[in-house]
């Protein structure tokens, strides 16, 4: 029998005897199944995945993974924890599989992360398989761009014409998607040099 399947059954009984007529009589029988713990806990889905910004305060909240055991009182209650990943990085609450920061992620030192998540029930059966967390870091705009060398040195002639290339200063940053400008911000009073907004020329 399984209680899953049918927590219990009703049944009619009936004596007859032999004689003539027979006579009979009925009776009820209700039996209840008691609940064992023959049910380990279940993940669905088995994949989560989910996005974080950088330099979220820890305890940020980022996904919830769940899974079900259909068995009875602290037989089907589920228990979470992390059995694999950065859990310096990461938290996951025993009781709800709510996933949360200990620390600010920074998108620049590591892009994603990827933990593995057992479930077990109040009877210590666990999970036949962990759930798998991935997550991404986002990009925000915290690095600044910086130059490929700390100083330039160029040598030209006086008299150069016009429009003449002097040199190429070069930045670049660690964040993605960003647009680096150049600009001349002392040292030029007479205003004889300019320098390309976008390519540092």
């Amino acid at each position: 029998l399984d209680r899953e399947l049918q927590p219990g059954y009703q049944l009619r009984v009936e004596a007859r005897d032999k004689g003539e007529p027979p006579l009979s009589s009925l009776a009820r029988v209700n039996i209840t199944l008691l609940d064992i713990n023959d049910n380990s806990p279940t993940f669905y889905p088995l994949q989560y995945f989910a996005n974080i910004k950088e330099n979220e305060p820890p305890g940020t909240y980022i996904t919830t993974v769940s899974a079900a055991d259909p068995d009875l009182g602290s037989n089907g209650t589920v228990n979470y924890a992390i059995t694999a990943g950065d859990t310096s990085r990461f938290h996951i609450n025993r009781n709800t599989g709510d996933i949360s920061t200990r620390l600010s992620l920074d998108r620049e030192e590591k892009t994603a992360y990827q933990l593995q998540v057992v479930a077990t029930d109040g009877g210590n059966l666990r999970s036949q398989t962990l759930a798998i967390v991935t997550i991404t870091v986002i990009d925000t705009q915290d690095t600044p761009p910086s130059f490929s060398q700390s100083s330039y040195s160029f040598v030209i002639f006086e008299n150069i014409a016009t429009g003449s290339l002097v040199g190429i200063v070069s930045a670049s940053t660690l964040d993605l998607n960003t647009n680096i400008t150049y600009l001349i911000t002392s040292g030029d009073q007479r205003g004889m040099f300019t320098i390309g907004g976008s390519t540092g020329q």
